[in-house]
């Protein structure tokens, strides 16, 4: 018998929970094993250190003076609040007013925009895989791929609406005359 397999048997050997035959395998082991026999001494030790504990009773007022403490410590900080989705929206808008106002006053070239965008998104194509592979490897693809969708969606409507409206909100606010 292997020594691992004497010494995982041991409690139940002290206890008498073993076959007869598993009984006499372990005893026969012990008297040739001097480290498990003196890890079956240590066993036995460490059984009548823990019987030999008196155990330990509160005083009558401790949880009185426990809760006295209690009131006597300052109030915790409160929680921070989490980031709401709605924020995200509130962002959304903001970002589209500056650029509408850019747009409106002219600092912003809608046209070279779009021609801009169009080779960053070539030259992002190529990472455009590896993003793909991470966010489907985290499952993120669906709401990353809804974020692109309703940027997409909302770029176009302002593309749209800016072609049509942009050049006389201009011309309303500065005047100018329009092209």
């Amino acid at each position: 018998m292997k020594c691992s397999a004497c010494r995982a048997q041991l409690d139940a050997y002290r206890d008498g929970d073993l076959s007869p035959s598993m009984g006499a395998t372990i005893t026969s082991h012990l008297e040739s094993c001097n480290e498990c026999q003196g890890f079956l001494d240590q066993l036995g030790a460490v059984e009548r250190g823990l019987g030999a504990l008196h155990s330990i009773e509160p005083r009558a007022d401790f949880t009185t003076l426990v809760m006295a403490k209690i009131a006597t410590m300052p109030a915790p900080a409160p929680a921070r609040a989490r980031l709401r989705v709605w924020w995200i929206g509130i962002y959304e808008l903001i970002a589209w007013a500056v650029v509408l106002a850019l747009t409106a006053t002219g600092l912003l070239h809608w046209k070279s925009v779009i021609a801009d965008t169009s080779v960053t998104v070539g030259k992002l194509g190529i990472a455009g895989t590896d993003l793909y592979r991470l966010a489907d490897h985290f499952h993120l693809f669906s709401y990353a791929a809804a974020g692109v969708l309703l940027e997409l969606v909302l770029f176009g409507v302002l593309m749209t609406v800016g072609r049509r409206y942009l050049s006389g909100v201009r011309a309303v606010l500065f005047g100018a005359q329009t092209a």
